[in-house]
């Protein structure tokens, strides 16, 4: 009876002292929920948005993540247990206050990801991997003009006032700055307009405005220049990431 008695007070010991414990479970295991939760982890240096259409439409929008955060987690609605392609669009800041949108090449814009039923599902956004010298855009030009003055202008497409992007006004007002995306052509078909006087654009960017490019401009009330010597340059991420604008 007391070899019995023994043996019991040593198995109590050990299973107290964790004698028997073999190591913590690694495997990283959503832990189960009621319903079924997506959230996105942006693992770059830009601001993401994700669509569940490739038409991209603003119906579609999923969700948008800043550069290096991880969304709030949102009921998912949509399939499970199977997987779901999700579509990205990046932000790129040409200046502080605007950003182009930017739909890479399909291998680099989906992400497919299994959605499992019940848990949580996090969904990693890995950084845009492109060459920083391939320029981005082929499909028109960006102007980003300064008002140094104190008057407001508008930019002129021959005899038409042209809205800058995000506005609803063609007035660049004193103080501010009026960002365009223009149709490739001649630069003597764009002028400022203060009222009837009209303004030119710099010679140094005649004759015409390249596709696919970026330029910095300034008005200080008597001439439009360029910012400096490399504000006029192809969209690349190596020129975003320089501030060359």
């Amino acid at each position: 009876m007391k070899r019995y008695l023994w043996i019991i007070g040593i198995l109590l010991f050990a299973s107290c002292t964790d004698f028997f414990d073999l190591g913590e479970e690694t495997l990283d295991v959503p832990e189960p929920t009621k319903f079924t939760y997506v959230r996105f982890q942006n693992l770059g240096t830009y601001d993401v948005s994700v669509y569940d259409n490739y038409t991209r439409s603003p119906h579609n929008k999923v969700d948008e993540i800043g550069a290096n955060k991880t969304s709030s987690r949102q009921k998912w609605m949509g399939a499970v247990n199977t997987g779901v392609q999700f579509y990205l669009t990046y932000h790129l800041p040409l200046t502080p206050d605007y950003s182009i949108l930017y739909d890479p090449p399909p291998a680099i814009a989906v992400v497919e990801e299994l959605i499992a039923r019940h848990v949580t599902n996090t969904i990693s956004i890995r950084p845009l991997n492109m060459p920083g010298d391939q320029p981005l855009f082929n499909d028109g030009v960006y102007l980003i003009i300064r008002n140094n003055d104190i008057s407001s202008f508008r930019l002129m497409y021959n005899t038409g006032p042209m809205q800058p992007e995000g506005s609803r006004d063609a007035l660049v007002r004193s103080g501010t700055t009026g960002v365009y995306k223009v149709p490739q052509g001649l630069v003597s078909y764009y002028n400022l307009a203060i009222t009837t006087t009209n303004f030119p654009m710099p010679a140094e960017v005649e004759p015409s405005f390249q596709n696919g490019y970026c330029y910095s401009l300034v008005f200080d009330g008597s001439t439009v220049s360029l910012t400096k010597e490399t504000a006029a340059a192809p969209i690349t991420l190596n020129n975003i990431n320089a501030n060359v604008w």
